[in-house]
């Protein structure tokens, strides 16, 4: 595409000033509170998952070391090799010199800053005028799907980058390259895989390459130059991959994996098509009760994934004005658009539900796809902008401009609609409510939507207005145009802005008189126990979504482990990146029975148990209650258990399980004594032996050092999770690691006295920094003056 010359030409620090800054200022306003360190956001992972991994390896990362293991989880899961805790990503330096929950929320604001230039990076690869690049990337940035990204730390970053890297392709592989073009590609491709999601991180690479060739076709020479920059680029993030190899084998996602039905889980459910007209339609996310989420049996029964996909009004409309234009870039993202929707369908589209059954695991979430969607239709957009606003086309500018017209008319039926037929539309509402919404909830939801369409009203009158202003003033009524999009999708998508206080997380809770710091804990409703009654009969003081995360740190959940020094046993994330064995173990935890539990609890050294609920059975016996905590209308009970298996102990009986299950059964006996007896995978007699003697020497995030006096040949059983990037040496030679209480490190310790030590391998981090290193020099040679591609 080439400018057109009967648009005037507004110079950079007008453009700056007049279409850039404005836009700029109105997201700096919505993210002020993060970026002033008063506030947390707080949605979907923010805080039930993210929050608990950032502060522990922000707690790792000021002992001077990049931290292999995160002590606060199940054990010691791995940290730096799982991709969902974004460990490598450059601004993790922030945690060196700012509070961890700012540098937390810093992640989120510094992307969405910068998504806008990221798009428009890719609107001007594409060929688009300034005016128009802008407006693509003004249209990306304050969607519903990329605003939705503020609940995903391991997302948001991605999300950023894929347009970046499609831009940086189209650059390198045009008829001109520049001199550093190579080396961008590699860089952004490195951030794009250290940005904590491998499959955006692929997705995006299939989109820049696909742009790519659609735009320049296929030239052998700039392909191969093409392909040097990504391996340098994979090259570069070696460590993640490296890291992340060394751990997936023994991870719950490659042992066992997904079900077919799980995999399909967030598929795009073709009724959702409403909240591309009115955002939230199912409810608001960041409210609790009544007036939160409704939607579920349109959501394949779950709460939304993309807790919005809505694109804004004026971007439906320039997209249906972009299909009177002609090109490559129109038909790629009318190609992208279409492509990411029909897979997106998922379990909804039989043509694409294949992909997802036959991944074995590794695919799962169609909606996940809807990135080619965002990008495909934000490319179309600024291709209706581009002709409608700045007087190129005039078959656009009236598409545009039918276009409003059109939705206009529509709301105000919508309007009519929902304000004169109160009574259908409300039993409609109540019978797609969950069982338990009443007639106030849904007359509540037709008030809310009737306001909604009412607020459209003047909306779509202002972007007519400045629509048909256009023709006469394009550069004043387009930048107008961007501004009021941009002010009217901040108010209206608010919800995902949505933050609370950060001291409410930061304040000592009252049930630390009772749980002293460095304690190995187990808190029954984070963990799933039976008879846990969890958040179902909780009363929050109002809606305001924030109290369930709120509850999570007083009453010590997992989220709170970081803050207050706490390890939380069986505590696993929900990416089935942690280990195999910690799923078990916590399963084996819910189905057994208090008397069961508690021998399960002793036999793993926990010292403290969490509960909603008064023990059963003879369970109470085992432990002392230490205290009870009113609030939120339950009763926190904290139990102390009276023998924990100490952190280190020599078992000279041996028991061997040939499964599971059988494993599971032999520590619950009631005979069972962890700290003399263990369990290991195998089969024949159990070892019975003399026993021994184990004393701790020291003990730290990634070494143990025990020392062993054994009086017959046995087990040493060390309180740590068994995860693979431990290695294990007796006498300081390198001995293989046991599975040893189902999920525990066992060692095997001949007749003597003996010394021990247990620590993370830093073998394969080392080699991979050098790979990486030869990546960087990679890119250091790619450097060289542009000259014309073959």
């Amino acid at each position: 595409m080439r400018s057109n010359p009967a648009f005037p030409r507004t110079g950079r620090a007008l453009f700056a000033a007049s279409w850039v800054l404005p836009i700029v200022l109105l997201l700096a306003w919505m993210v002020a509170p993060l970026m002033s360190g008063s506030a947390t956001l707080y949605l979907r992972d923010v805080l039930h998952t993210h929050f608990e991994m950032k502060l522990a390896y922000a707690e790792g990362l000021r002992e001077g070391a990049l931290p292999l293991v995160d002590l606060h989880r199940a054990g010691g899961q791995p940290l730096l090799g799982n991709p969902n805790t974004v460990p490598l990503y450059p601004d993790n330096l922030l945690y060196l010199v700012a509070p961890p929950l700012w540098a937390l929320n810093a992640h989120f604001w510094i992307h969405l800053l910068l998504a806008p230039f990221t798009f428009f990076w890719m609107g001007r690869a594409w060929g688009l005028g300034r005016e128009g690049a802008w407006a693509a990337g003004v249209c990306y940035a304050t969607s519903g799907y990329v605003l939705s990204n503020l609940a995903f730390y391991n997302l948001i970053a991605g999300v950023t980058l894929a347009p970046a890297l499609a831009a940086a392709c189209l650059e390198f592989c045009g008829v001109r390259r520049r001199r550093m073009s190579g080396p961008v590609v590699a860089i952004v491709w490195a951030l794009l895989i250290l940005a904590g999601d491998p499959f955006l991180a692929l997705l995006a690479f299939l989109l820049a390459v696909a742009a790519a060739l659609a735009k320049h076709g296929v030239h052998p020479r700039r392909l191969l130059g093409l392909a040097a920059a990504f391996l340098c680029g994979t090259l570069i993030a070696a460590p993640q991959i490296v890291g992340f190899l060394g751990i997936v084998g023994s991870s719950f996602r490659a042992q066992i994996g997904y079900s077919v039905e799980s995999r399909t889980l967030a598929s795009w459910d073709p009724r959702q098509i409403v909240e591309w007209f009115a955002p939230f339609a199912f409810g608001r996310p960041d409210r609790i009760g009544p007036a939160g989420f409704w939607g579920h049996r349109f959501f394949t029964g779950r709460p939304p994934y993309y807790l919005s996909l809505y694109p804004g009004l004026l971007t439906l409309a320039l997209v249906t004005a972009s299909l009177r234009a002609r090109g490559r870039a129109r038909a790629v993202g009318i190609g992208a658009a279409a492509a990411g929707l029909l897979v997106a369908l998922g379990r909804f589209n039989p043509a694409a539900a294949w992909i997802f059954e036959g991944s074995g695991g590794i695919l799962r979430y169609p909606i996940r796809f809807w990135l080619a969607v965002a990008m495909g239709g934000a490319l179309l957009a600024g291709i209706g902008f581009e002709g409608a606003i700045t007087g190129r086309d005039p078959r656009r500018a009236r598409a545009l401009r039918a276009a409003l017209a059109v939705l206009l008319a529509a709301f105000a039926i919508a309007a009519a609609v929902l304000l004169l037929s109160g009574g259908p539309i409300e039993e409609a509402i109540r019978g797609a409510m969950p069982a338990g919404r009443g007639a106030e909830a849904a007359a509540s939801e037709r008030a809310r939507h009737a306001a909604m369409a009412l607020a459209a009203l003047p909306i779509l009158a202002l972007f007519l207005v400045l629509a048909r202003m256009a023709r006469r003033r394009p550069l004043a009524a387009g930048a107008a145009l961007l501004i009021a999009h941009c002010g009217v999708q901040v108010v209206l998508l608010a919800p995902l802005f949505s933050n609370d206080e950060v001291e409410a997380y930061l304040t000592p809770p009252p049930a630390l008189a009772s749980v002293p710091r460095g304690s190995t804990v187990v808190h029954g409703e984070a963990v799933g126990l039976r008879g846990s009654p969890g958040d179902a009969r909780r009363v929050y003081p109002d809606a305001r979504g924030f109290w369930p995360g709120r509850r999570a740190v007083v009453e010590l959940q997992p989220p709170a482990g970081p803050l207050w020094d706490l390890r939380h046993e069986l505590s696993v994330s929900s990416d089935g990146v942690d280990s195999f064995l910690a799923h078990a173990a916590r399963d084996a935890a819910r189905l057994s029975d208090d008397d069961d539990l508690l021998r399960l609890l002793e036999a793993w050294g926990v010292e403290y148990l969490l509960l909603d609920r008064d023990l059963t059975g003879d369970a109470a016996a085992r432990v002392e209650p230490s205290g009870t905590y009113e609030g939120f209308g339950g009763t926190l009970r904290v139990y102390r258990l009276l023998d924990p298996a100490p952190p280190v102990a020599f078992a000279g009986a041996v028991l061997r399980a040939p499964h599971l299950n059988a494993a599971v059964d032999a520590l619950t006996r009631p005979d069972f004594d962890p700290s003399r007896m263990t369990v290991i995978p195998g089969e024949g007699a159990p070892q019975r032996g003399a026993g021994g003697e184990a004393r701790l020497v020291s003990i730290d995030r990634e070494r143990i050092v025990a020392e062993v006096t054994a009086r017959s040949p046995g087990v040493l059983v060390v309180q740590r999770a068994h995860v693979p990037i431990l290695r294990a040496t007796v006498d300081g030679r390198e001995v293989p690691i046991l599975i040893a209480n189902l999920h525990r490190i066992g060692v095997r310790v001949p007749e003597g006295e003996h010394r021990v030590e247990i620590r993370t391998d830093r073998r394969p981090l080392t080699r991979s920094l050098w790979i990486a290193l030869a990546g960087l020099i990679g890119c250091a040679a790619m450097t060289r003056p542009g000259r014309p591609a073959a």
